[in-house]
C-alpha cells in the first residue's frame, strides 16, 4: 500500500439539498449511502420529479446550513435542530430535523420511484415562490425505502439516497488546475460539486485509482463522471454558459479518451466512488477528515498509448444523443472484458486516459488501462429510460 504521491483530502463538501449549494466541512461521517446528510433532501415539481440545476439553474443560489455538530459521529437532532435555507430576496426558511413528516408516494429521481417525507406547506411555498413553479421539499424516507446503485456498481447491495449516480465524487486540485489553464476565466471547484476534493497528486491521477484507502476505509472506483449541464451554471448568479464543457470536449471527451464503442458526445471530469461493503460492515463510527492521506490500494494497469480515433463516424454532439440512443443490454465484464450489447460482442479497445489528456495539456503522467463497463441512465426529459453504453474504469 502506497500513498498517492502524498495526496490528501483538501476539502469535504456535503450537499444536503440536491442541486442546491454545498457545505464545506472539516469532517464527515460515512453511512451506507455516502456522507451523512448528503442529498438527504430534494426539491420536486408538481409531477413528483426531482428538480435540478439542469432545468432550474436558480437552485444554485440556494444556501443551506446544518448545525456544526450534525457532522459528528453519533449526533442526534433535538427540537432546536434545523436545516436553514436562504436565497436572495427570500425570508429564511427553517426546517426542523426532528419534527415528524407526512409520507408522500410516487416521487421520482432518475430510475427510482418511491415514498418520501414531505417537509410541509411552508417549505413548499418557499420553493414555489423562489422557483416560480409549484414545488415541494422532500426528505428521503429511509425507514421504508432503499435506492440501489444502478447496475454498474461492483456488486449488488450498494445504495444511494437522492444522489445521481455515486455515493461519492472525487476530484483533484491538479485536474482542476489543468482545466483552468485552458480556460480564459478559471472556474472554482463548486462548478463540479465533488464530495472529496484532493490535493497533492498529478492532474487526472485519480482516473487511475481502482481502489483507495482513506483513514482505513476502502473506496472502490465506479466510473469516470460524465458531466451534464450543471457545470455550465455559474454558482454565483445561477446563469448557464458554455464553459467548461466546450473546453473539456477538446481533451476529456469519450472520443479522445476512447471510452466507448460509439462516442456520445460526453465529457468526463472526476471519479465516482462507493465505500466498500467490507468497510461498511466493519466497526461503526467511520469518518473522513480534511488532511487524511489517500493510499492507492489498486492502481490500474499501464496500457499502450493509442491515438485519437479520428475516423469514428459515431461521434455525436451534445443533444443529438437523446434522439439516437437505443436500449443496450450490457454483460458483466470479466478479467478479459469485451463489449456486450444487443448487437453482439466485439473486442474491447485498450486505451489510456492520462495519455490522451496529457497530450493535449502538455504533461506526461503515467497512463492507465480502463477496462470495465457501465450504464449511464438517461431519459429525464424524453420520458423513457434509455441506456448509454460506456466503457469506463471501475474495480
Amino acid at each position: 500500500m502506497a500513498a498517492a504521491a502524498e495526496a490528501r483530502i483538501g476539502s469535504i463538501f456535503i450537499y444536503p439539498v440536491k442541486s442546491c449549494r454545498g457545505i464545506s466541512v472539516s469532517q464527515a461521517p460515512i453511512v451506507p449511502t455516502g456522507f451523512l446528510w448528503d442529498r438527504h433532501w430534494m426539491v420536486i415539481n408538481s409531477k413528483g420529479r426531482a428538480c435540478t440545476q439542469r432545468v432550474e439553474p436558480r437552485l444554485a443560489l440556494v444556501e443551506v446550513e446544518l448545525p456544526s455538530e450534525a457532522f459528528s459521529v453519533g449526533w442526534k437532532p433535538t427540537e432546536s435542530s434545523y436545516l436553514v435555507i436562504r436565497a436572495p430576496g427570500m425570508d429564511e426558511l427553517k426546517v426542523s430535523l426532528s419534527k415528524p413528516c407526512e409520507k408522500s408516494d410516487g416521487v421520482t429521481v432518475w430510475e427510482w420511484t418511491g415514498s418520501v417525507l414531505d417537509e410541509g406547506a411552508e417549505a413548499s411555498k418557499w420553493f414555489s415562490d423562489f422557483i416560480g413553479k409549484p414545488s415541494r421539499l422532500v426528505r428521503f424516507n429511509e425507514e421504508y425505502n432503499s435506492r440501489p446503485l444502478p447496475v454498474y456498481a461492483p456488486t449488488p447491495g450498494y445504495n444511494l439516497v437522492f444522489t445521481d449516480q455515486y455515493q461519492f465524487l472525487m476530484l483533484s486540485q491538479g485536474s482542476l488546475d489543468a482545466l483552468n489553464n485552458q480556460l480564459e476565466e478559471p472556474l472554482p471547484v463548486n462548478r463540479f460539486r465533488p464530495s472529496i476534493f484532493i490535493d497533492g497528486c498529478e492532474p487526472f491521477a485519480e482516473d487511475l485509482w481502482k481502489e483507495i484507502k482513506i483513514n482505513n476505509i476502502t473506496f472502490i472506483s465506479i466510473q469516470l463522471c460524465p458531466r451534464c449541464k450543471v457545470p455550465l451554471v455559474n454558482q454565483e448568479n445561477g446563469i448557464p454558459g458554455s464553459e467548461p464543457n466546450e473546453t473539456l470536449m477538446k481533451f476529456r471527451s469519450d472520443k479522445i479518451l476512447q471510452l466507448s464503442i460509439r462516442q456520445q458526445g460526453k465529457v468526463y471530469f472526476g471519479q465516482g466512488l462507493v465505500c466498500s461493503k467490507d468497510s461498511l460492515n466493519g466497526v461503526g463510527g467511520m469518518i473522513l477528515k480534511v488532511g487524511d492521506t489517500i493510499h492507492v490500494e489498486k492502481p490500474t494497469d499501464t496500457a499502450k498509448e493509442i491515438a485519437n480515433d479520428e475516423e469514428d463516424s459515431s461521434h455525436q454532439q451534445p443533444g443529438q444523443q437523446k434522439d439516437n440512443l437505443k436500449d443496450e443490454v450490457i454483460a458483466k465484464t470479466n478479467s478479459q472484458p469485451t463489449y456486450a450489447s444487443s448487437r453482439g460482442r466485439r473486442p474491447r479497445r485498450r486505451h489510456s486516459l492520462l495519455s490522451s489528456s496529457s497530450q493535449y495539456l502538455g504533461f506526461s503522467p503515467k497512463d492507465g488501462d480502463f477496462t470495465e463497463t457501465a450504464l449511464i441512465l438517461l431519459g429525464e426529459k424524453i420520458g423513457v429510460r434509455r441506456k448509454l453504453l460506456s466503457c469506463v474504469r471501475r474495480s
